[in-house]
């Protein structure tokens, strides 16, 4: 059965979008535009808390100690530079 039967929850679908985005980055957006197109309102807050989740891992690995600093002076330089 592909993955694509399978119900959505938050969790399948961020890492259906995270191989989507690294499928598309190889230039076949067609995983990321299925996944896109699977969304509907019940599980997008799920997949943004769980991409949320995963980019914090992701982070806290290459930065180790400071990461909550490092990404407050991100938030603040994004903020003061309109977005």
């Amino acid at each position: 059965m592909d993955i694509t039967d399978q119900p959505m929850n938050g969790a399948i679908a961020a890492l259906r979008m995270v191989l989507g985005v690294r499928a598309a980055e190889d230039g076949d957006p067609a995983q990321m535009l299925a996944t896109i197109h699977d969304l509907n309102e019940h599980n997008l807050i799920e997949t943004l808390t769980e991409l949320a989740r995963l980019l914090s891992v992701y982070v806290e690995l290459q930065h180790g100690e400071g990461t909550d600093a490092m990404l407050r002076a991100n938030l603040a330089a994004a903020v003061a530079n309109g977005g």
